[in-house]
C-alpha cells in the first residue's frame, strides 16, 4: 500500500511538472503562428519599398507590445 501511494505520488509530481513545460512550449509555438502573418506583410512592404526596414521593426515592435499588454489584460480578469 506504502509502495503504490509512493508511485502515484511521484507519477503526480512528475505530470504537473509536464503539463506546465507543454503549456509554455505550446504558447510559444502560438506566438510565433500569430506574428507570422503579419510579419510576412511588412516584410512584403519592405520589399516592395513601401516601408523601410526601420520603419518595419518599429511596426513589429508595436504589434508584439499589444499582444503583451492584451495578454496582462486577460489575467486581470
Amino acid at each position: 500500500m506504502k509502495i503504490k501511494m509512493t508511485g502515484i505520488l511521484t507519477v503526480t509530481a512528475l505530470l504537473m511538472g509536464v503539463i506546465p513545460m507543454t503549456q509554455a512550449k505550446e504558447n510559444k509555438a502560438n506566438s510565433k503562428r500569430k506574428y507570422a502573418a503579419p510579419s510576412k506583410k511588412i516584410e512584403a512592404a519592405v520589399d516592395a519599398g513601401k516601408l523601410t526596414k526601420e520603419e518595419a521593426k518599429e511596426k513589429m515592435a508595436a504589434m508584439k507590445k499589444e499582444g503583451r499588454s492584451k495578454k496582462k489584460q486577460q489575467r486581470r480578469k
